[in-house]
């Protein structure tokens, strides 16, 4: 079950109280909003949630090698894209190797790989990765974890909805606040507990889910030879 921030502040003050016993510090609503906001980006990179996952589709400009529109703004690094995959196809398209010259994969307009765009590049902010050949005109899909919030400008809200579940969040905020403070070390073990247990049950119930068969995953019938 999911829960908006409020919600799940309340609750961690509530669970806070409880393991640390009558002598528990108080934790102000802010502390404890912040450290909620940190477990769930915690938790939010700890796997590839179905409901965060988002798939785009876009041609390529022809000319830098990206993507064509600023698709790819709320997916903040390189380590939450999935896949990238040629329009249609379900073989994916490689990553480029770091010590691959790019000057020398020459031209053409097929796309053959990508890496991530460099950050100080203008269009990072919106798409995020390079294609090469620069010249590729595929049009290109793309899977990746996108987060709630657009950029690092926007902030979380009270009233804001986390879909996570709600005992994790609550469990991974109240670590947060109590791993910061020294004279509650076993509150905070016991926080951290709870949360890694949470985790597993509910990683456990959805590794239970069947696999679909149709998927291709046997040899490719393509092949990228570096040059």
């Amino acid at each position: 079950m999911s829960g908006t921030v409020r919600e799940i502040v309340d609750a961690t003050l509530k669970y806070i109280g409880e393991v640390s016993g009558p002598g528990v510090q108080t934790y102000s609503e802010d502390i404890v909003f912040d450290s909620v906001v940190r477990g769930f980006d915690l938790m939010f990179k700890r796997r590839f949630w179905e409901q965060y996952i988002k798939w785009f589709s876009s041609p390529l400009d022809g000319t830098l090698g990206i993507i064509s529109s600023n698709l790819l703004s709320k997916v903040r690094d390189f380590e939450d894209f999935i896949a990238v995959y040629r329009n249609g196809q379900t073989f994916p398209l490689p990553i480029k190797p770091s010590r691959l010259n790019p000057y020398a994969i020459g031209t053409g307009n097929r796309v053959l790989m990508w890496t991530s765009l460099h950050v100080t590049d203008t269009n990072y902010a919106g798409r995020k990765l390079q294609f090469y050949p620069v010249a590729s005109t595929d049009t290109v899909n793309i899977g990746a974890r996108e987060y709630p919030l657009s950029a690092e400008a926007e902030a979380w809200d009270w009233e804001d909805v986390m879909y996570l579940d709600m005992h994790l969040l609550t469990y991974a905020g109240a670590y947060a606040v109590l791993a910061s403070d020294d004279l509650n070390s076993q509150a905070a073990s016991m926080a951290q507990a709870a949360m890694e247990s949470k985790y597993k049950d509910i990683v456990s119930g959805l590794s239970s889910h069947p696999l679909a068969s149709t998927y291709r995953s046997g040899i490719p019938d393509q092949w990228y030879p570096l040059p």
